[in-house]
């Protein structure tokens, strides 16, 4: 609750106990905090952001984290877009529309020049001022109240990608119902692809967070970025993670960033 007040404060729509659904299981779970703000982008598509937070409590039991270097590194928003260029997605709007025509005016709309209209507004989460690579869990099991908040956040962020991509491919269908045009069917496209959604994942969290380098100094810190990386490939994941006396700053700081960032945009 105090989460969503300092969101709410600063101006997002947030929504304490917001459900998704689980990408794994297919069953409704509950998210502790979700946030949104939209933007009108000069290049008329909407730029919604979702802020997904999960909070712990764990007050007494520090998290260690490896300190990474931030030198050169920029962390992409995760994001969602009816148009991106993957065979699933490609697949299932042409069985809907059923025109190979309308699906060629639509890649041309879609991507002039091969390059997605998206891309300029496909903002960076505001630059960390400390990087860490995982958390040592205090109980030294496999799981922990980070590692457990930190799959639920990314549960919800894929769950919703999922429903999101489900529910606009609906709408198409329902759109085209209505009208059977090639014509129509260009307008109800073009219509489908100018929203665009970013996700910024947060965890925050009442425990200590503490940094320890190759030497060993260790650093409190009120907020850093996590990395959890593959075994095998170059696939990363990054979430923020925030000690909880702290979030009201880090608010601030993440909301004047995307307002300088969408605004202009």
């Amino acid at each position: 609750m105090r989460v969503r007040s300092i969101l709410e404060r600063h101006g997002w729509r947030a929504t304490h106990g917001p459900y998704y659904t689980d990408p794994i299981e297919a069953k409704p779970r509950e998210l502790d905090v979700s946030a949104t703000r939209s933007w009108n982008t000069k290049r008329g598509i909407t730029a919604n952001l979702v802020l997904l937070v999960e909070c712990k409590s764990a007050a007494k039991a520090a998290q260690l984290f490896a300190e990474q270097s931030n030198r050169g590194i920029s962390d992409p928003l995760y994001y969602h877009w009816l148009a991106l260029d993957e065979d699933r997605a490609r697949n299932a709007i042409g069985k809907i529309v059923g025109d190979a025509k309308v699906m060629s005016r639509f890649h041309a709309a879609a991507y002039p020049r091969e390059r997605a209209i998206v891309t300029p507004l496909l903002a960076n989460a505001p630059k960390a001022k400390h990087r860490a690579s995982a958390s040592r869990q205090p109980s030294g099991n496999e799981g922990g109240p980070l590692w457990d908040a930190t799959q639920k956040v990314f549960a919800a962020l894929y769950g919703t990608i999922i429903t999101e991509f489900d529910l606009a491919l609906k709408q198409i269908e329902e759109d085209l119902q209505v009208r059977d045009s090639p014509a129509f069917a260009d307008k109800v496209l073009a219509q489908a692809i100018q929203s665009l959604i970013l996700f910024h994942p947060i965890v925050s969290i009442e425990s200590p967070l503490v940094l320890v380098d190759e030497s060993g100094k260790t650093t409190n810190v009120d907020w850093c970025r996590m990395e959890r990386g593959r075994v095998f490939g170059v696939d990363r994941q990054w979430v923020d993670v925030v000690n909880a006396e702290h979030f009201e700053s880090f608010a601030s700081q993440l909301t004047s960033w995307y307002e300088r960032v969408l605004s202009s945009k």
